[in-house]
């Protein structure tokens, strides 16, 4: 599975590397892929057993200021930003969860 994502822009043009985890679970208690340093905004890992899955994308500039995504996740508790749900089916369907407000 092909994980990719928008690059971020350094207003000081610092050079840029990405983190990218994949859990089971909005809180990220149940990582289940994390890449760590990345150039380029991509990673790969294997596709996980059907379910539904969450993935968070940090950029961190040279200084180490970080950013997450602006995505989010809508619970009864209200917006969790930083990342986006998605759900595997069928073994190899990816499913993107579209929430409607």
């Amino acid at each position: 599975m092909k994980l990719n994502w928008d690059a971020s822009y350094d207003f000081d043009a610092e050079t840029i590397t990405y983190t990218v985890e994949l859990a089971k679970d909005y809180k990220f208690n149940e990582i289940v892929f994390r890449q760590d340093n990345i150039q380029i905004p991509e990673a790969e890992t294997t596709v996980p057993a059907d379910g539904q899955y969450f993935v968070r994308v940090r950029a961190t500039n040279a200084s180490g200021q970080t950013q997450d995504a602006f995505d989010y996740y809508v619970t009864d508790d209200g917006k969790n930003y930083g990342m986006k749900c998605f759900y595997i089916t069928g073994g190899q369907n990816v499913e993107e969860d579209i929430y409607e407000e």
